[in-house]
């Protein structure tokens, strides 16, 4: 006898509705978009396709490879930089689309609840909230589990032992660890022998546990803005954040750029074929004797005119040193646009970005446009440049200065004070001021020129060959260690190099600053490199 077949409509409602029950939440919606009487039955809110889009940025197809965030060491893997990072998208469970991380701030992204959950992990595993009734027994049942205060107790205590061992503090971390058993202290506490083991190991279990698992209220810039989240507030430190109400402002990602040139005209290179140098110049930076770099903030301002959200360059922006902030009204004093105007409500209220300004077509806008590039261009250039020729002359300094102290009989104390430091330092050698006037509002009459640069090329020559003659001669003692390590050869010639390629670049743009505009109108204002 054939088992008698069964469909799923000739069921009662009651036994459609448990199975339904157990559907992730992609199945759900294709359930209920295969007839008018699933869907009558279905009946999916707004949650329901917002975990159904929770669901599909975890899969490879729609979100792209899966990012992994160490908050300890500060390491986003793949790094926003990598091209892999283009094709990923996050969900906004308020206007229901897949978007790149630029349409998110930092939190949305990299906050514990909000981040996306690594491939195969407990809080990777789709979950539908959807059920026949809004007063199911098991959602009464869970959310008194939830209110018993023995539960909300445990889950503090895991949370603050979480926070602990993702800062690497193992008082806090033993402190939340123990509060169950014995009152909290105050005194710091030592790391034992496998405290980091086990501080990063309970890290890693709380992540693929508890990692986006409040990803239902993640929304992106747009509609945080028009809730009212992204108005202008008040900080202990920074004043006022956050630009006007017209034009919000939310910090974007954290990125490393050679300097400011780098950090606002990414790509960038005139004339044609005038490539920059392979390797970055070297910077100083405290504890990173080999540093190529900075951290730079990068912002992104919704433009006024076309509602696009761009990074902060695209409004032209900003000054050359990497710890600018955004903010106005601090107790620090008022921070400055490159040009000297005051950051504040007025200010943001008239930004306009580069393709709107572009679009108005009259000359008074393109003339506006042309100067404000080239006026920020040229002030980090010559930032840049002035960062080099400190970087040339350097060796120069710690020449003179490791030599005041050697008697004058030294034979190499002749030669550098006569034939090497002569025309490379200041006119007034010898005489207690060795440093060159290079005034930055007269760029032009005090830089260094290519003639320049020859000259400490040549002298350079001439101390390493008035080195090998005389730094093993009697007397050198403490001098000789500080004159040995007076020039970096090879930071001496990254030096030169850059400032070689970032002088053509400027007279270039001196000559014809259209090739900024071009520039500027070519890139996609979002971009954040």
């Amino acid at each position: 006898m054939a088992a008698p077949n069964f469909s799923l409509g000739s069921l009662p409602v009651e036994i459609q509705c448990c199975i339904f029950r157990h559907l992730d939440p992609v199945t759900l919606i294709a359930v209920s978009q295969t007839s008018s009487h699933y869907r009558r039955v279905v009946s999916p809110s707004k949650l329901h396709f917002a975990e159904r889009l929770l669901a599909l940025e975890l899969t490879e197809e729609h979100g792209g490879t899966a990012s992994i965030f160490r908050p300890k060491h500060n390491i986003v893997s793949p790094d926003w930089r990598d091209p892999a990072c283009h094709s990923m998208r996050w969900a906004c469970t308020d206007c229901l689309r897949l978007l790149p991380h630029t349409a998110f701030g930092n939190h949305a992204l990299l906050g514990l609840g909000y981040r996306k959950p690594e491939p195969r992990s407990p809080a990777a595993a789709p979950v539908s909230s959807w059920e026949p009734s809004r007063d199911a027994p098991h959602w009464r049942a869970l959310k008194r589990h939830q209110q018993r205060p023995d539960v909300v107790f445990e889950q503090k205590r895991r949370r603050a032992q979480y926070a602990g061992a993702a800062a690497a503090d193992y008082g806090r971390y033993t402190r939340a660890r123990d509060a169950a058993h014995s009152p909290p202290t105050t005194s710091g506490l030592r790391v034992v022998d496998g405290g980091r083991d086990e501080m990063a190991r309970f890290a890693l279990a709380h992540e693929r546990r508890h990692a986006g698992h409040r990803r239902r209220l993640r929304r992106c810039l747009e509609c945080s803005w028009r809730r009212g989240a992204l108005r202008p507030r008040a900080t202990r430190h920074d004043g006022v954040v956050g630009g006007s109400r017209l034009v919000p402002l939310a910090h974007s990602r954290q990125l490393r750029f050679g300097c400011g040139l780098d950090r606002y005209f990414p790509g960038f290179a005139a004339p044609a074929g005038n490539g920059p140098p392979a390797r970055g110049a070297p910077v100083f930076a405290v504890y990173r004797g080999d540093a190529r770099d900075f951290p730079f903030t990068l912002h992104m301002v919704r433009c006024p005119r076309c509602a696009a959200w761009q990074e902060l360059r695209a409004f032209r922006v900003g000054a050359w040193w990497a710890r600018w902030t955004v903010g106005y009204g601090t107790a620090r004093g008022e921070f400055q646009n490159w040009d000297g105007r005051f950051l504040g409500p007025e200010f943001f209220d008239g930004l306009v970005c580069n393709h709107c300004l572009a679009a108005d077509g009259d000359g008074a806008s393109m003339d506006r446009l042309r100067d404000e590039l080239r006026g920020l261009w040229l002030h980090c250039a010559q930032a840049k440049l002035q960062q080099l020729v400190a970087t040339l002359t350097a060796g120069f300094y710690a020449m003179y200065y490791a030599t005041i102290n050697l008697p004058g009989r030294h034979a190499i104390k002749r030669i550098i004070r006569r034939e090497i430091l002569p025309g490379v330092l200041g006119p007034h050698v010898g005489r207690g001021t060795p440093y060159r006037d290079i005034d930055g509002e007269h760029w032009e009459e005090t830089a260094p020129s290519f003639a320049d640069l020859a000259l400490y090329r040549l002298r350079y020559r001439l101390w390493q060959e008035a080195w090998a003659r005389h730094r093993d001669d009697e007397g050198m003692g403490e001098f000789g260690c500080r004159l040995g390590d007076g020039f970096r050869e090879e930071e001496f010639n990254l030096a030169e190099e850059h400032f070689r390629w970032l002088e053509r670049c400027r007279q270039e743009v001196l000559e014809n600053p259209q090739v900024l505009v071009d520039w500027a109108l070519a890139r996609d204002g979002a971009a954040l490199t």
